[in-house]
């Protein structure tokens, strides 16, 4: 994964920076640079209403669902990714933003889940209200992604990948199936 992306590479504008970032799809990985605004936190850039319908991914690679017991990542161009198609997104480690909450904020907490999607699990933990329950945020949160703090990332049909682990990931609410951990 390239942790330190060539800038010159990828065409900005003065108010632009680049960001690297990884994408899951059901049965693939995508990982590269983006091209985002400076004003925005690469992290949540997709839960703002400035992220385009299509993605451009620059110098990306993939990995894509194989019975291989140790499954390369292929480089490519350049992708398209229509955002509606995304199911998780991350920033690839070791880049982080901070957190967006305040720890000491009065009645919340935290609600550690398991997320599926495709052949992905994410074990994380979502910011609700003590006054709810799994069930109902999720009944009444109408976002299109949600918030996972502290993720450990699996692929349960490619263990050897292996596990990664993020401070920060968005998983698209509709298509993630959620499991309340005790």
């Amino acid at each position: 994964m390239n942790e330190n992306p060539d800038p010159s590479s990828i065409p900005l504008s003065a108010d632009d920076k680049v960001a690297s970032a990884m994408f899951y799809f059901p049965n693939t990985i995508f990982w590269g640079e983006i091209a985002i605004r400076k004003q925005f936190k690469p992290s949540t850039w997709l839960t703002t209403n400035a992220v385009p319908d299509i993605i451009h991914l620059f110098n990306p690679k993939a990995i894509f669902a194989s019975s291989s017991p140790n499954p390369r990542p292929s480089p490519l161009h350049e992708i398209m990714i229509p955002n509606g198609m995304i199911l998780a997104y991350h920033l690839v480690p070791p880049n982080f933003d901070p957190v967006d909450y305040d720890p000491n904020e009065a009645n919340m907490q935290m609600c550690s889940v398991d997320a599926f999607f495709g052949s992905y699990q994410f074990n994380g933990k979502l910011r609700i209200s003590t006054k709810q329950s799994l069930l109902t945020y999720l009944e009444i949160t109408h976002v299109t992604f949600l918030c996972l703090y502290e993720v450990v990332i699996q692929n349960t049909f490619m263990p050897s990948l292996g596990l990664m682990k993020v401070p920060f990931a968005l998983v698209r609410k509709e298509g993630t199936l959620f499991n309340l951990v005790k």
